[in-house]
């Protein structure tokens, strides 16, 4: 790692307010007082209130913590407007926000679509990045992106047809939105190592995962002609730690429940698992009820102690700080964090102690 990068640690300011953009401000406020990096908004509109809308206002009541969605998809907006939205937070923050951008899950199931198809996922990638780049898009390409709408001007009074599609308001001199993939599956790596500005594993905390997804991720690298130093890794991680080994099992089932489908979305297990954990992964996704997507439901009852163990970073601060280190030594530079502050008093006290025990552990062992 180069002495100009660091390791970031993030976590989520949704979970206290997904129906209260207020509540997800003061999260974000704490978040930054407790010394995060960053902070992550949740984007499914039917379970959350408007992602871009509690970033504008986070965006004002913060002066140093980075924001991001945790994540966006190419589909529920059109490519131009999700770049305007996030080229319009860059601008509010001064430059603090991060584009986290993947296939959709939650987003699209709750409109009864899948994630959207690999190869469009590229396209739609592509216009993105031009649109955050002040370049222009051919109207063509640009029309094929949306949905009830008649492409091209022949019905319409216009006498001199636009050049392309780009952001005109866009200012020359501000900071281009980094685009972080969120990826799971191989495919969806290399496309995020070609056309990304970094690469974000959604693949749990075992650490056999996590070495297989940045080995994917630097021969795609070799393979496109980037320098993979060039490249930022990064991980979406369950931390539920807490000294009563019982009761941080408990508080990371449902998020681990979630996270553990986007490796079996397919109805095919995605990444090194041993036959235990090929089983569970398997159940997961045949009882998955995205009713109750992250909060449990009946694909929580289907984990058992050896899989949270495996998947999750539980147990005492220690312990879990001794995981992340592991998993910085791959590679991984930014760490999104996920964190059971909303969960009651064990879960404030599992909050309390990443805070103040496991974040300054690890941040001492990456500096030295």
């Amino acid at each position: 790692m180069g002495a100009d990068r660091r390791v970031e640690f993030w976590t989520g300011a949704s979970g206290a307010g997904t129906g209260d953009p207020f509540a997800q401000v003061r999260a974000a406020q704490r978040l930054e007082a407790d010394g995060w990096d960053g902070a992550t908004v949740i984007d499914t509109h039917c379970l959350s209130v408007e992602a871009f809308t509690s970033l504008a206002l986070i965006a004002q009541a913060t002066t140093r913590i980075s924001l991001a969605t945790g994540v966006s998809n190419p589909v529920t907006r059109h490519p131009s407007v999700l770049a305007s939205a996030a080229a319009t937070v860059q601008a509010i923050s001064g430059g603090r926000f991060v584009l986290g951008l993947g296939r959709g899950d939650s987003a699209l199931a709750w409109l009864g679509a899948s994630p959207t198809p690999v190869g469009e996922f590229e396209r739609r990638l592509v216009m993105l990045q031009a649109y955050l780049r002040g370049e222009q898009t051919p109207l063509e390409t640009a029309a094929e992106a949306l949905s009830g709408a008649t492409a091209g001007y022949e019905k319409l009074a216009i006498g001199a047809r636009l050049p392309g599609s780009w952001l005109k308001w866009l200012p020359e001199d501000q900071a281009k939105v980094p685009l972080e993939v969120v990826a799971t599956g191989p495919r969806v790596i290399e496309i995020g190592v070609r056309l990304a500005d970094s690469v974000t594993f959604a693949v749990g905390a075992d650490i056999k995962r996590l070495r297989w997804a940045v080995e994917t991720a630097r021969a795609a690298a070799e393979r496109c002609g980037r320098d993979p130093a060039s490249l930022r890794f990064g991980a979406i991680l369950n931390l539920h730690t807490h000294t009563d080994l019982a009761k941080s099992r408990a508080l990371a089932q449902p998020g681990v429940s979630a996270a553990a489908r986007f490796s079996v979305m397919n109805r095919k297990i995605v990444g090194p698992a041993d036959e235990h954990q090929r089983e569970i992964f398997q159940k997961v996704g045949e009882v998955y009820d995205m009713a109750h997507h992250g909060v449990g439901g009946s694909q929580a009852s289907v984990l058992d102690d050896a899989f949270i163990d495996a998947f999750a970073l539980v147990g005492p601060p220690a312990r879990c700080a001794e995981r992340i280190e592991e998993i910085i030594a791959l590679g991984v530079e930014r760490l999104w964090l996920g964190t059971p502050l909303t969960r009651g008093p064990p879960g404030e006290d599992s909050y309390r102690m990443s805070v103040e025990e496991v974040l300054p552990a690890v941040r001492r062992a990456a500096a030295g």
